[in-house]
């Protein structure tokens, strides 16, 4: 169960759901169960700090462009002001 709802949290990006179940991890009948949640913890920890990149990237163009359209706004006040 705690395999399937992992796998399903995975696929749909769920990190909420994701930091959920590794933290409240069950303990497993087999080897091989051990072993599949462990690589599913390192697959979502590195999906995790991806996600987290590009949310960051995506912040500073967003920074960017919001200083652009600032500058450019202050441009375009001198040029309609006819009062200089």
């Amino acid at each position: 169960m705690w395999l399937d709802d992992f796998k399903v949290a995975f696929i749909q990006n769920d990190i909420n759901k994701l930091e959920y179940l590794a933290n409240n991890m069950p303990k497993f009948e087999t080897l091989d169960q051990m072993k599949e949640a462990l690589q599913l913890i390192d697959n979502a920890r590195t999906k995790a700090n991806k996600l987290k990149e590009k949310t960051l990237s995506d912040m500073n163009k967003i920074k960017q462009t919001i200083s652009f359209v600032k500058s450019t706004l202050a441009q375009n006040e001198h040029k309609l002001d006819i009062m200089q």
